[in-house]
């Protein structure tokens, strides 16, 4: 009898160890994947955040040309430029590319990329040539960043990128370059921008 009873004791610690087991691997593999969860969040978040900052760079250089502070606002446009170049470098390294960064890269490009030169042009050489200058290189901007979201061939540019404004006039800003030039900038980027030439992507 003792001996059936202790079998019966040994088979059933022998179960209940085994469902421990079970237990503690179900429990580690959870943890597993709500670690990998929280980690993909995180560098989602950590690419689209820069994404954002490029966007806000550019309102803030928008606001520095209202106030009449050019070398901040070209400044800012440049600060636009290495959130530009980080964000993509982030997503690429983490393997979180997305269409919504896309979206939000784009937006965000059209703000500090488009937006904000052409304000800041004309902040500094107001008269109705920049005004219209300005106009056509927002409009330019927005159709070749919709262009590029939309293009089935990746790896190259047709055209100007957008993102060149984002050195080529705070440059020419900080260089103390005449003011008289930056409309006939703005006039010519906004052709060159969607001219129907490639351009190999190197960034």
């Amino acid at each position: 009898m003792s001996k059936v009873v202790g079998r019966r004791v040994r088979g059933v610690a022998k179960k209940a160890g085994s469902r421990a087991k079970q237990t503690a691997r179900k429990a580690a593999v959870n943890a597993k994947k709500a670690g990998a969860t929280a980690t993909r969040l995180f560098r989602i978040n950590l690419a689209n955040t820069l994404t954002l900052g490029n966007g806000v760079a550019g309102f803030l250089s928008v606001v520095a040309s209202m106030n009449q502070e050019f070398v901040l606002a070209a400044s800012l446009i440049l600060v636009g430029v290495l959130c530009d170049w980080l964000d993509g470098k982030a997503a690429r390294l983490f393997s979180e590319e997305s269409a919504l960064g896309a979206e939000l890269d784009s937006l965000s490009d059209l703000v500090t990329f488009g937006v904000a030169p052409a304000a800041l042009v004309a902040a500094i050489a107001p008269s109705t040539l920049a005004y219209i200058a300005g106009s056509l290189f927002v409009l330019s901007a927005a159709l070749r960043l919709g262009r590029f979201n939309v293009q089935q061939t990746k790896g190259v540019f047709f055209g100007i990128p957008t993102t060149a404004n984002g050195f080529l006039l705070p440059g020419m800003v900080l260089a103390g370059v005449s003011p008289l030039v930056y409309p006939w900038y703005l006039f010519a980027m906004a052709f060159l921008m969607n001219v129907p030439f490639k351009m190999k992507k190197v960034l």
